[in-house]
């Protein structure tokens, strides 16, 4: 995930900006669902592990990137500050749950053949409960409302490589952006806390 994330989170962005959250939107769905499936078939070896999280980690940077591309599309000024946050907060609770929910499927045990089993049947929960959200997103979400809720919403943007290049040139942004990566960078590398601390108990 980490490794994917810079690489395709220009691209992400850019199909987002040109082509609109709609495309933008299936993308993400079809990744989603390509990779649940694929961890499905866990049992038949890693690659197919290996291919479900690819497909997931490539899938990161357009969720990431929508939040305030659905509060400016879809949402009234004096809105959009709420809106972005309650769509940013769900990303950090599906998270939450990634870390829970392995704990009703998983459990220590000496055979690694019941291990696989148990992370085999964890694989095809994630599947079987996350399809039906990701087709019902797939097929439903629009891209924008018909009617636009401010002139914002309907104004034209600026060209996707300019706006990237006055960013790059801005200062104050390359503080924020270094600042928001050590942030990122910090939260990640929590997860390696555990398999290091493990062995002193």
């Amino acid at each position: 995930g980490s490794a994917c994330y810079p690489v395709f989170s220009f691209l992400a962005n850019y199909i987002l900006d040109e082509f609109g959250l709609q495309v933008g939107m299936a993308i993400t769905n079809l990744l989603l669902l390509s990779g649940f499936w694929f961890r499905a078939l866990s049992s038949y070896g890693f690659v197919y592990v290996f291919i479900g999280q690819t497909f997931g980690s490539i899938s990161l940077p357009f969720v990431a990137g929508t939040p305030q591309k659905v509060s400016a599309v879809w949402f009234p000024p004096k809105e959009r500050a709420m809106a972005t946050t309650i769509i940013s907060v769900t990303h950090f609770i599906g998270i939450a749950g990634g870390f829970l929910f392995p704990n009703l499927f998983v459990h220590s045990d000496p055979d690694p053949n019941v291990n696989l089993r148990q992370v085999t049947e964890m694989n095809w929960a994630q599947a079987v409960i996350s399809s039906p959200f990701l087709i019902a997103s797939l097929l439903l979400f629009k891209g924008k409302p018909k009617t636009p809720p401010s002139k914002a919403a309907i104004a034209k943007k600026a060209n996707f490589k300019d706006s990237l290049k006055k960013l790059l040139a801005d200062k104050n942004y390359l503080i924020f952006c270094i600042s928001g990566g050590l942030l990122w960078a910090v939260f990640i590398s929590a997860n390696l806390i555990q398999p290091i601390v493990e062995p002193f108990g």
